[in-house]
């Protein structure tokens, strides 16, 4: 049995920091770096824009970067040290650009790698906790899996393509590798979550999971890697919770299943769905992130709203914060900053949205 929750009133405030500005489209997503010391923002204008935070905790451009993408920055992700950032783009491609290491003296960021494969626009990009694999997906329905090598074994700069994955009937909205293990998880306009993992050197489907009744937008995973969480055009939220191998995922009362399709059996990891959250936002939820201990999902949505949602002991998922009208038009991401948040203290989230604007807020965290 499913258990839902509907949303009651929000008791915490968010306060806005600050508001960066500078992009001249709507601002699609935002990435942190993993020590939160830099910020990228990418858009409609074709550019990538880095924010450094100063002394007496203000935020300016440290970077644009521009020249390499000929049409829309639709995602950003950071490797887990830091050093590279990579990019898709509806032009097709996937930049990887190269940054001093975080903390030291500034230096040149170069486009080290553009990978091409995709037939058209690419919409989400992923890198895996080694940072030597990186997942990206697209409106071709594929999902390709890259493996960064030494160049002097590489095809196309420092990687090659490891895997094309098909097995999605309609445009892939996102990827999100598993914190813990090297399983890809895709969400689609097919309404489904899927999950790739790879057996004796070949990538397959591993898992199909349905518990939304239209597009999935959205993936995230709590730090342990304990919940999987989606968002949709449903406006609903699926929260899918790790089960122990062998047991029976069974089928909830909204619908959700996890089917688990043969060949992979020793997957590492599977889920089912714990919980649908309703009521978190009007309209439709494009962004989903989670934040670790106190656990707290952030939801940005087509209503103009961002939503922070904190875990009670019990496993339910209730209302913090609301921030209505976070942005004049579709709030397109929601990503928390790493590193800070003890209870009771705060944590700093960023949005961006369709009014060009990049905002930082800081949410008070439960006591």
């Amino acid at each position: 049995r499913v258990a839902r929750n509907a949303m009651a009133a929000a008791p915490a405030s968010a306060t806005c920091v600050a508001t960066l500005t500078g992009h001249k489209d709507r601002v699609w997503c935002a990435a942190w770096s993993p020590k939160g010391t830099r910020l990228a923002t990418c858009g409609g204008d074709q550019t990538i824009r880095v924010w450094e935070e100063r002394p007496g905790g203000t935020w300016a451009p440290c970077d644009v970067l521009e020249g390499v993408h000929h049409r829309t920055v639709r995602a950003l992700a950071w490797t887990p040290a830091g050093r590279h950032l990579a990019s898709a783009s509806f032009d097709g491609t996937v930049g990887i650009w190269e940054f001093p290491a975080e903390g030291s003296p500034g230096g040149p960021v170069e486009c080290v790698a553009a990978l091409e494969g995709h037939e058209n626009e690419v919409k989400a990009v992923a890198w895996n906790a080694g940072g030597t694999l990186l997942g990206t997906c697209g409106r071709d329905k594929t999902v390709w899996v890259w493996e960064r090598v030494e160049a002097a074994e590489a095809t196309d700069g420092e990687f090659e393509c490891a895997a094309v994955l098909r097995d999605h009937a309609q445009d892939v909205k996102a990827v999100r590798w598993h914190p813990h293990h090297d399983v890809l998880f895709s969400a689609s306009y097919d309404d489904t979550v899927r999950a790739w993992a790879c057996a004796d050197g070949d990538w397959a489907c591993a898992a199909v999971l349905r518990g939304h009744g239209s597009t999935v937008w959205g993936l995230a995973f709590s730090a342990d890697g304990e919940r999987l969480f989606s968002c949709s055009d449903d406006r609903t939220i699926c929260v899918w919770g790790a089960v122990a191998e062998g047991a029976p995922a069974g089928e909830g009362e909204g619908g959700g299943t996890v089917e688990t399709l043969a060949g992979l059996r020793g997957l590492p990891v599977r889920y089912a769905l714990e919980r649908k959250l309703e009521g978190v936002h009007s309209r439709t939820v494009y962004s989903i992130d989670c934040a670790g201990s106190p656990e707290l999902l952030a939801t940005a949505g087509a209503d103009n709203e961002v939503r922070v949602l904190a875990r009670a002991p019990n496993g339910a998922y209730e209302a913090w914060a609301r921030i209505a009208g976070a942005h004049e038009g579709d709030v397109n991401c929601a990503a928390w900053r790493p590193g800070e948040g003890a209870a009771g203290g705060s944590r700093m989230l960023c949005t961006v949205g369709d009014d060009r604007c990049v905002r930082l807020w800081t949410v008070p965290l439960p006591p």
